[in-house]
């Protein structure tokens, strides 16, 4: 349907991939992408931070009404660079103890039990200490990994919520 349209100077689309299967929305993408190569300005809306990543130049971030951050998809990511997300994955259950010893250690941001697998969130210069903790627990660990910012990170950030967590609003 888009693709009928005359290029406006501006194009408006909210929420363009809501409810759509993962094929069409990236069809949709394709879609928008040949219009911002037309049209001057695109604003889009959407809850899916990933869309927003590979779709848009500038991004603005709103909770509850409030802007909290805006920026290229890089200039916000780099709020959280001296920031590392590394995930450790075991072959059993680690235990509440390991968790909470991790989540203590200084500059541990957040320390998550996802199952066979240790999520911790923390500042650089923690890394060794962790790392540590880690192998010195004696858990067989199957692999390890370091994972990108995202730009669902950055919106938690700053919004101060987590998934599953925030209840309100």
């Amino acid at each position: 349907a888009l693709e009928s349209l005359p290029a406006p100077p501006l194009m408006m689309l909210d929420e363009p991939t809501g409810g759509l299967d993962p094929s069409r929305r990236l069809e949709a993408w394709e879609t928008i992408r040949r219009f911002q190569q037309k049209c001057k300005t695109i604003l889009l809306t959407t809850h899916y931070m990933e869309e927003a990543d590979a779709l848009c130049s500038r991004i603005i971030l709103i909770d509850r009404g409030k802007l909290v951050a805006q920026g290229s998809s890089e200039e916000l990511k780099s709020t959280l660079s001296d920031e590392l997300l590394v995930e450790y994955s075991f072959a059993e259950m680690p235990s509440n103890e390991l968790v909470q010893r991790v989540a203590g250690l200084e500059g541990v941001l957040k320390a998550t039990n996802k199952g066979l697998s240790l999520e911790i969130n923390l500042k650089k210069p923690a890394l060794p200490q962790v790392q540590q903790t880690v192998y010195q627990s004696n858990l067989l660990i199957k692999s390890s990994s370091q994972k990108e910012i995202t730009l669902n990170d950055v919106f938690f950030h700053y919004t101060g919520r987590q998934l599953f967590r925030d209840k309100e609003g």
